[in-house]
């Protein structure tokens, strides 16, 4: 049976190959190319034509009418997020690759999660509270690029928001596990940048290994 990976770059400039985040989706997806039967949906959130609803009136409007009193612009919107959720719950293998944007995801990647993380369908409120649908199954890496070091300098700890935020919205899914991939203190002076960068496409590169190798089992 075949794996479906989804591959989401989150960075605003997604084809200019002089950034880190850049640099390692292309790696990313460049390794996959050396296995077989899997299905690849690649996501670059900022492109000029890819349609990503944003958090609006018409987006509130839409998911408190009827069927038959949406307008066109509310059927569009429902019809792309629905398409988008469906993609999301499909992928076996999900690859989020982006940079730190003053502590936090990029708004692009925002936007995508206001679309996907809808209840009904991948969680729903119960009377002991919210519930995920989806499973641990699912693998997810986020491969985030930093200027400065989050893990180990103390004024920067407490601002670690961006992974906090995504293994939230993971868990609030019911996936439990989310595989932190950092590329950090890029911006440091007297760096060896090329050194971080090689490093985190060998993180990656494992990752995608071993993520084939279960999945595989999995699917049987």
């Amino acid at each position: 049976m075949s794996i479906k990976v989804l591959h989401i770059n989150c960075h605003p400039m997604y084809s200019d190959i002089g950034h880190s985040t850049v640099k390692l989706s292309n790696h990313g997806l460049a390794h996959l190319q050396s296995f077989d039967q899997f299905e690849l949906d690649i996501l670059n959130l900022y492109e000029k034509d890819f349609f990503l609803p944003k958090v609006s009136d018409s987006m509130f409007a839409a998911w408190s009418k009827s069927e038959s009193d949406l307008t066109e612009d509310e059927k569009n919107i429902l019809k792309r997020q629905e398409f988008l959720v469906n993609q999301w719950i499909q992928a076996d293998l999900v690859l989020i690759y982006s940079p730190l944007h003053n502590f936090n995801v990029t708004s692009g990647f925002k936007d995508y999660v206001d679309n996907i993380l809808i209840a009904e369908r991948t969680f729903r409120y119960t009377e002991n509270g919210s519930v995920g649908l989806l499973s641990d199954k699912k693998r997810v890496a986020y491969i985030q690029s930093s200027g400065g070091v989050y893990q180990q300098e103390l004024k920067y700890i407490s601002a670690d928001i961006a992974p906090h935020y995504v293994r939230t919205i993971l868990s609030m899914m019911g996936i439990n596990k989310m595989h932190m991939i950092r590329i950090e203190g890029l911006d440091i002076k007297g760096i060896d940048k090329e050194k971080l960068i090689d490093h985190g496409k060998t993180e990656i590169t494992n990752y995608i290994n071993s993520s084939f190798e279960t999945l595989k089992q999995l699917k049987g």
